[in-house]
């Protein structure tokens, strides 16, 4: 849970990529960099939805307070933001494309 004092020390993403790196083994290359790379991309937009559904919650508790309220509101969705962009990076670069089949004339 985002306390509100550190909210927005929890938004350094670069940190926890590199947390992330280090967790899946990149940073000794143990593993074949393109999974590694696809992997960090899973972790980190479920990082930035983790941290914005908490910075949601906070706002919530913000009400009575604008300024915050307009702050953490505005940082919830940024980092919706940042794991749409994770997202769609995984996807570009890793995902298979669906192939539909095609309609009957």
């Amino acid at each position: 849970e985002i306390e509100a004092e550190s909210a927005f020390d929890f938004q350094n993403v670069e940190v926890a990529y590199a947390q992330m790196i280090t967790k899946l083994g990149m940073d000794t290359l143990d593993q074949d960099i393109s999974e590694c790379l696809r992997n960090s991309f899973i972790e980190l937009e479920a990082f930035c939805l983790k941290q914005s559904y908490q910075l949601q919650s906070l706002t919530q508790r913000m009400m009575h307070n604008t300024v915050k309220y307009v702050s953490y509101k505005q940082a919830a969705a940024e980092m919706r933001q940042e794991a749409a962009t994770w997202c769609l990076m995984r996807h570009l670069f890793y995902e298979k494309p669906m192939v539909l089949p095609e309609a009957a004339p």
